[in-house]
């Protein structure tokens, strides 16, 4: 039982029976409400402190972690993309290499199968062995069949009177082959096969093989029936494949069998594999080459979303404390980014603009022609007919140089343009050049790969006048010997040094793309190039010099049956 008594004016005794008595003040209740005050206090604070977290959780932590899981997410699906557009140049590639070489093989198909001189050797019949060698012979020594080091062909024909052997058959002696076979079921004249060929050969000598297959029935119906058969180098195939840079495993499949591949699989001595990847397949590619379809494949790369991540989790943990202090900095970067590339892309459409306008500036010269012609009529007003003589050659030549709807001209033509070139030349040189130029009658109207002669004229200006103090002459000669065109440009400079002439003379007989590609002058080198393919690689170039003499090139054509028909109808 608690009894309280009063002592003074606020201080009381309380005290409980079978207990001491104690002191109760005002200092002590206000010490108690200080105290609950506190408690409330820090209950506030630490509510103040949870929302702030809360608050920074919610409005700050969480978005940067969903902006960093945007990031990255973007920066995974760019990754995928730019793989995307990678495979599909790959995919390209791959195809263009393998239908480069087929068109090869065709173009080969075509020179034979429509070539009149081996349909008569074929339909010939031979009374004696020794009358077939004879013929095959004659027919090889005169004809120039078009051939590669990476295919093979053989000609088969019903004609038992044929020796198997060499680039001929008989046709009873493959009919029961599979590629025989599968020509009777196509209705196409020509036809590109894979085949693993085990047919009448031991195990040890089947292997792969690519064929390009084609009937030769250019001449119509013939009691003789005849066919074609091109065996492209398969294992230069696989050797092409394999040194092409690609990022990614590249498989060339059909009807599910693995045909060539950068990835193994290309053992000329077993049969074709079965594709079993096709869950790894990112990028699909149909083609079609001579009725023969193949699917591309490029796989993905071996790599997980996870590892990725995981492989790089230090960068991405300081990507996040960098985004937890500086959230603004990035997407400032970004947005950065972003514009300069949409500046750059801006730029490169400018300079893709301003170079068709350049181009197209090119392709409508009539202004400049124009302007020489009003150039001209005013030297003849003033009586200045030097002049107007200069610009009116300029402008034939001008129109001779930007003409390139063709890349063959005349012979005719082509002297003109020499004619007017040598002409403005001797205003220059004055009595130091003369020149003369010869076509023999019946040449006129040979097509010569435009600029031809006029880049030795050139040539001859140049390094042979030039360099010399003393006249000199320049003489173009066009004849023919035999069956033989022969194009001679002689001058008499200063000639040229035996080491000089040896470079230049394995520069013009070896003449190709990697040349013009390299430092130095490459207008002889590129004239000599477009001579030897439009000549098949027949034309011959004979280079005569002596220092302080002059130096003569002579270019000699045969005008045979097969290369006359492409000179004087090339273009």
């Amino acid at each position: 039982m608690k009894k309280c008594r009063k002592i003074g004016q606020i201080s009381f005794v309380c005290y409980d029976e079978g207990s001491n008595w104690r002191s109760a003040t005002g200092h002590e209740q206000m010490e108690r409400r200080r105290k609950i005050g506190e408690k409330s206090t820090i209950r506030i604070n630490d509510f103040k402190k949870k929302k702030l977290l809360a608050l920074y959780l919610l409005c700050v932590l969480i978005p940067l972690i969903l902006t960093d899981s945007i990031i990255l997410s973007i920066l995974v699906r760019a990754e995928q993309v730019e793989n995307r557009h990678t495979m599909e140049r790959e995919a390209d590639a791959v195809h263009a290499a393998l239908a480069g070489r087929v068109e090869r093989a065709s173009t080969i198909a075509k020179s034979i199968y429509t070539n009149d001189r081996i349909e008569q050797f074929l339909n010939q019949n031979y009374e004696t062995p020794l009358d077939y060698v004879v013929a095959k012979n004659e027919l090889m020594d005169h004809l120039m069949l078009i051939g590669s080091d990476y295919v093979q062909f053989t000609i088969y024909a019903d004609n038992e009177t044929l020796i198997n052997g060499g680039e001929f058959g008989k046709l009873s002696g493959i009919k029961e082959s599979e590629w025989y076979q599968h020509m009777q079921t196509i209705e196409s004249a020509a036809n590109l096969y894979f085949i693993y060929d085990d047919w009448k050969s031991p195990a040890a000598q089947a292997k792969r093989k690519l064929l390009f297959l084609r009937r030769m029935d250019y001449f119509g119906a013939s009691s003789c029936e005849k066919v074609l058969k091109i065996e492209i180098d398969y294992s230069n195939l696989v050797r092409t494949l394999g040194q092409m840079s690609y990022n990614f495993p590249v498989y060339i499949c059909q009807d599910g069998k693995i045909l060539l591949s950068n990835d193994g699989h290309n053992n000329l001595g077993q049969d074709f594999e079965t594709f079993t990847r096709a869950s790894e397949v990112g990028y699909e590619k149909e083609i079609v080459l001579y009725d023969c379809s193949m699917q591309i494949y490029l796989l993905n790369p071996q790599t997980n979303i996870f590892d990725t991540l995981y492989e790089n989790l230090p960068i991405i943990l300081m990507l996040l404390l960098v985004n937890i202090s500086l959230p603004w900095l990035l997407l400032t970067q970004i947005k950065r980014s972003y514009k300069d590339r949409l500046h750059a892309q801006e730029t490169d459409i400018a300079r893709q603009n301003a170079e068709l306008l350049a181009l197209h500036s090119q392709i409508n010269p009539h202004f400049l022609f124009n302007a020489l012609e009003s150039i001209r009529m005013h030297s003849i007003l003033k009586q200045e007919f030097e002049t107007a003589a200069m610009v009116e050659k300029l402008a034939i030549m001008e129109r001779q140089n930007v003409d390139w709807g063709n890349d063959s001209v005349e012979i005719k033509k082509e002297m003109e343009f020499v004619e007017a070139y040598l002409g403005l030349q001797k205003y220059r040189f004055g009595d130091r050049l003369s020149y003369e130029l010869d076509v023999e009658p019946g040449c006129e109207k040979i097509l010569i790969p435009k600029l031809t002669m006029v880049t030795f004229v050139e040539n001859a200006c140049v390094h042979g006048i030039e360099s010399k103090t003393a006249p000199g002459w320049i003489f173009v000669r066009i004849y023919k010997e035999e069956k033989t065109l022969i194009l001679e440009v002689e001058d008499t400079g200063g000639g040229m040094e035996e080491a000089v002439l040896a470079d230049l003379l394995d520069r013009i007989q070896n003449a190709s793309m990697e040349c013009l590609q390299k430092k130095g002058p490459v207008g002889m080198v590129n004239a000599c190039l477009r001579l030897k393919m439009v000549t098949e690689n027949t034309a011959q170039f004979q280079i005569e010099s002596e220092k302080g003499v002059g130096t003569m090139i002579q270019i000699r054509i045969p005008l045979g049956m097969q290369h006359a028909v492409r000179i004087e109808s090339f273009g």
